[in-house]
């Protein structure tokens, strides 16, 4: 279950790496792959910038990407502990 858990964190890590990374690029809307990632991205980063926003520290820079990454690696962190917790 650890392995499982593994996986689909660092899958979703790479995908918002490459989501932030296709940011940069103001190529065409069409573009199927990040019209995927933005699908899955977008909601979650607009509820952490929500927030940022409610604690009044809202910098000049997008830092919800960071704090989903960071969050992502904290939960990985306690659910694999869990599971590889002994009985």
């Amino acid at each position: 279950m650890a392995e499982i858990i593994h996986l689909l964190a660092n899958t979703y890590a790479i995908g918002l790496i490459v989501y932030g990374i296709s940011s940069f690029f103001n190529g065409s809307t069409s573009n199927k792959i990040k019209t995927v990632l933005t699908k899955y991205y977008e909601p979650v980063l607009q509820k952490i910038r929500s927030q940022i926003i409610q604690l009044g520290w809202a910098p000049q820079v997008d830092l919800a990407h960071l704090v989903l990454f960071l969050l992502i690696w904290l939960c990985k962190s306690v659910l694999v502990s869990f599971f590889l917790m002994p009985i």
